[in-house]
């Protein structure tokens, strides 16, 4: 089970009422098996560089690997092939974070936990649970 970015941010920081009942049904089972795609990682570094989600300013100089190991969250690193499929998606969702953490999807075969149901446009062979 791979988790988008705002969810993995609820689960590092332990704000599980931020989860939808679902979501942490699903984190439940999948304990030991949640992952989340290094494009999430770019954009948590990038968005805290800005300065435009506060809930992840403390990633501003970097950290986040760590705290995604200290969680126990395995983190797929964005091959060629996935980047191509970001690229192959259609043209209509824009935004490439999402793009890539879906590919990640894609390319491991696991479903997603996002609050964002636009990302499930995307998806081939997985699903979005919220």
């Amino acid at each position: 089970m791979i988790l988008d970015t705002g969810p993995l941010i609820y689960y590092i920081h332990e704000r599980n009422g931020q989860l939808s009942r679902e979501a942490t049904r699903a984190i439940d089972r999948h304990g030991a098996m949640l992952c989340a795609s290094a494009g999430s990682l770019y954009e948590i570094t990038f968005k805290a560089r800005r300065g435009s989600w506060k809930e992840v300013t403390r990633y501003a100089a970097g950290g986040i690997e760590a705290a995604l190991e200290k969680a126990g969250v395995t983190i797929y690193p964005i091959s060629g092939e996935i980047s191509e499929r970001a690229g192959l998606f259609g043209l209509d969702h824009r935004d490439p974070f999402d793009r890539m953490i879906a590919a990640t999807c894609e390319a491991y075969n696991m479903d997603l936990i996002s609050e964002d149901m636009t990302i499930g446009s995307l998806s081939g062979n997985w699903q979005c649970v919220w």
